[in-house]
């Protein structure tokens, strides 16, 4: 389904998703759109009805394009009037003020259960509690820091909303169209296409001041966790982000380039003032905002990307090495439901999309960088795909080389980058086909080797850390090794030995398989369930003398 490109010539192109990351703004995939809305009644709870008059209005904005249903502007009326919705007023029911809505399924009647059932399934989200949840929704107002009231925004651009949704219940996008409406100024929405849930009070004022100031910023809001079970609305208190004791978490990546969460340096954290914008080293692209000349003299999203991943890196990368940067709004916040497990996952295993898509990445973005995510990842039959055209966006743009970008990240935020290693690679027993492996729940063990990447991929760092990422091996109580999140204050360190023994520096012990391929640390003895085939690197010769000294 293509969206008019009239929708792209405003200001500022907002980007919000109700449940997924928007990967390709020309393509919106749509199925049921249709799901049925309804409030159902329980004992013990009040429930407050939807706006039906609001319903039917939305209703009648909403075009078929083929066989597909999609909310679109009303040609004469653009959804620029207050009046299209009703304002909204203090509810009382259940979910107000952000509180969770727990549902005992025990109680239920049999045909109720299986609603609840068939719902949860399709949607990985508790849609009978949204569905008992007004569209109206109130939020808490102390998430929002008192000190963002006191600031005055001058006159601002507006903005046109794109909500990107994927087989979307019906509750749930209702409340997403209405919370946007009812907290944003209508002066500020050109159009509103498709947003977020929970949204607050003043929360666009605030990425559009910031846009107007550095025009080429990518900017997003605080996002808050609507929990899938009960739809919990859960958001620090203003105070987390300002307390350099708390140790203060970025979104950033890993050279597998997942999401991860790095600690900010306390200098950073101590420079901040309340409600100034606050840098950050990544974002999950649920909810950003772009100047609209900028996103297309970038190219706009790569369109060679498929269902979903790597295109929060794509824009990241975009914003720093090719405009101002990245930052997160304080005075602005919005909500986002996190479903309970990912529903699109067997499209995603199929041909490995999300592969290919971080392949892509870090083939246009990563410079000489780009080696250590195809290492990691491991599947070197997987294809890129066609990046020229991209290449050309970015040479056209005079964009910075990446390593410009791990030092615009790593002034703020600690952050591994995996250079100078002692040995990288599978840690495989003498027969080469049985390989050290991070198993389920983080759980050291020794299976078949396969791809010999990923989950199999191991490295001794510059520091002797045994690390995957962000995870490292840590020895435990009774001989026992475990894997852990690695402390930037806290080395674990060990030794590949030059007869191929790993040696855990502080326990004098070695990584020890026994008859049973179970893992432990033991004496070292040097027989054959401690010897271990790892990969050397250039750097090892001058390890072996730093720890020798």
């Amino acid at each position: 389904m293509t969206l008019r490109h009239t929708y792209l010539t405003r200001k500022c192109l907002l980007f919000l998703c109700v449940l997924i990351t928007l990967s390709v703004i020309h393509y919106l995939l749509f199925d049921d759109f249709t799901s049925s809305f309804s409030t159902k009644s329980e004992e013990g709870l009040k429930i407050t009805n939807p706006d039906h008059i609001a319903h039917t209005r939305l209703e009648a904005n909403i075009k078929t394009i083929g066989n597909e249903k999609m909310l679109y502007p009303n040609e004469d009326q653009k959804i620029k009037s207050r009046s299209y919705l009703l304002q909204p007023q203090k509810q009382q029911g259940p979910g107000e003020l952000g509180t969770g809505v727990d549902i005992n399924r025990t109680l239920l009647s049999p045909e109720d259960k299986l609603k609840y059932d068939e719902y949860y399934k399709k949607h990985h989200l508790n849609i009978y509690a949204s569905d008992l949840i007004s569209v109206h929704r109130t939020l808490n107002p102390d998430i929002i820091d008192p000190w963002c009231k006191t600031i005055k925004y001058s006159d601002l651009d507006s903005c046109t909303v794109i909500i990107a949704f994927r087989n979307e219940a019906w509750s749930t996008l209702l409340r997403t169209v209405h919370s946007v409406l009812d907290h944003t100024p209508e002066s500020l929405i050109d159009e509103l296409i498709l947003v977020d849930d929970g949204s607050t009070e003043g929360w666009l004022q605030p990425l559009l001041q910031r846009l107007k100031e550095k025009p080429k910023m990518l900017v997003i809001p605080v996002i808050g966790n609507i929990y899938p079970n009960n739809l919990f609305y859960f958001i620090h208190s203003p105070d987390y982000f300002y307390n350099p004791k708390k140790g203060v978490l970025s979104m950033s990546f890993d050279f597998y380039l997942n999401q991860r969460y790095s600690p900010y340096k306390k200098e950073y954290i101590k420079s901040l003032q309340r409600t100034k914008p606050m840098r950050i080293a990544g974002h999950q692209a649920n909810a950003f905002v772009l100047n609209t000349a900028f996103f297309r003299q970038l190219g706009g999203f790569d369109t060679g990307m498929q269902v979903w991943g790597g295109d929060f890196w794509d824009t990241m990368f975009k914003a720093v090495m090719c405009g101002d940067g990245i930052e997160m709004l304080p005075c602005s916040h919005v909500g986002h439901a996190y479903r309970s497990s990912i529903i699109w996952e067997n499209e995603l295993r199929e041909a490995q999309k999300t592969v290919s898509n971080l392949y892509r990445v870090a083939e246009v973005w990563m410079d000489e960088y780009k080696d250590l995510v195809f290492e990691r990842i491991g599947n070197y039959t997987l294809k890129t795909g066609d990046v020229s055209k991209v290449k050309k966006f970015k040479k056209e743009n005079n964009c910075k080389p990446f390593k410009y970008f791990l030092e615009y990240v790593t002034e703020i935020v600690h952050l591994y980058i995996p250079v100078n290693l002692i040995a990288k690679g599978a840690i495989t027993k003498p027969d080469g086909k049985t390989c050290l492996g991070n198993c389920n729940s983080q759980r050291l063990c020794l299976a078949k080797c396969y791809w010999k990447g990923y989950w199999q991929f191991w490295e001794l760092s510059s520091d002797n850390e045994i690390r995957q990422g962000i995870f490292c091996l840590v020895p435990k109580k009774n001989n026992q090794v475990k894997i852990k999140k690695c402390k930037f204050n806290k080395l674990v360190q060990w030794d590949y030995r030059k007869d191929n023994l790993i040696q855990n520096k502080d326990t004098g012990l070695c990584l020890t398989a026994d008859e049973e391929n179970k893992l432990k640390l033991a004496e070292c003895t040097g027989h054959s369930g401690q010897i271990w085939i790892w990969e050397r690197t250039i750097h090892s010769k001058n390890n072996s003398k730093r720890l020798s000294q």
